[in-house]
């Protein structure tokens, strides 16, 4: 995953929510082995020691995220007004870059 330090990413809850309810900014990314993570980060990450090394397992180093800025929207921005400023959109399963140029992705940022 090539994430720039500094970008902003947007939460988008699934359903029966169905919105972009937060956001946060990366402040660093690691490439590590999976008994560094655990070593390293055990009190902080949120899974136990036995999830951890089976989400990596077989993978020689795992991708984390380390976040800031974490804010939650006052109000969320529901599935159904993205679908109103482009009725093709369909949410990522994982991730999606916007495209900071695309019209609809501007006015997403303008209606929050």
């Amino acid at each position: 995953m090539h994430l720039e330090i500094g970008t902003t990413v947007w939460i988008y809850e699934t359903m029966p929510i169905g919105a972009i309810v937060g956001s946060f900014s990366i402040k660093n990314t690691y490439s590590l082995a999976p008994s560094t993570i655990w070593r390293k980060y055990q009190d902080v990450i949120g899974v136990s020691r036995k999830e951890l090394f089976s989400y990596f397992d077989g993978v020689e180093k795992g991708f984390l995220i380390e976040i800031e800025n974490v804010k939650e929207l006052k109000k969320p921005l529901p599935l159904k007004n993205l679908r109103s400023l482009k009725p093709a959109f369909q949410p990522p399963q994982f991730f999606l870059k916007f495209d900071v140029k695309d019209k609809f992705y501007s006015s997403i940022f303008e209606a929050i």
